[in-house]
């Protein structure tokens, strides 16, 4: 089972360093669409379910389970937000400076690696 933290950490890692070289990959209008909204919920609670059956196969099992914990919190608030809040938040994100979308993939690319350190076997 840690094989799917693992290879989900590497496409982490190619996901955050492709937003460093070319940020504007994010800024898409279509992610924040309403149609996804269900679609992609559905998909972060499936991984973070994922993530904690996985956590005991790995060598950080307690950094496995926050984490799997953090993305089914994340996949069961989204439906949650208001359309208007939604909007705002789009909006804000279509503004953002490319520097500091950069800077989030670093950061990104930074988890990216300690899921992959975490996802090895013990």
């Amino acid at each position: 089972m840690n094989y799917f933290i693992v290879v989900f950490s590497i496409i982490f890692i190619s996901l955050a360093f492709t937003v460093m070289i070319h940020p504007r990959v994010l800024k898409n209008k279509y992610f924040f669409e309403k149609k996804w909204l269900w679609t992609i919920s559905i998909i972060r609670i499936s991984l973070g379910i994922l993530f904690l059956l996985s956590s005991e196969s790995t060598s950080s099992p307690t950094f496995i389970k926050v984490l799997g914990i953090i993305i089914i919190l994340a996949g069961i608030s989204a439906p949650l937000f208001s359309h208007k809040k939604t909007e705002t938040f789009s909006k804000w994100w279509m503004n953002l400076n490319e520097f500091i979308i950069r800077i989030l993939g670093f950061f990104a690319l930074l988890l990216g690696i300690a899921i992959a350190m975490a996802g090895l076997p013990s």
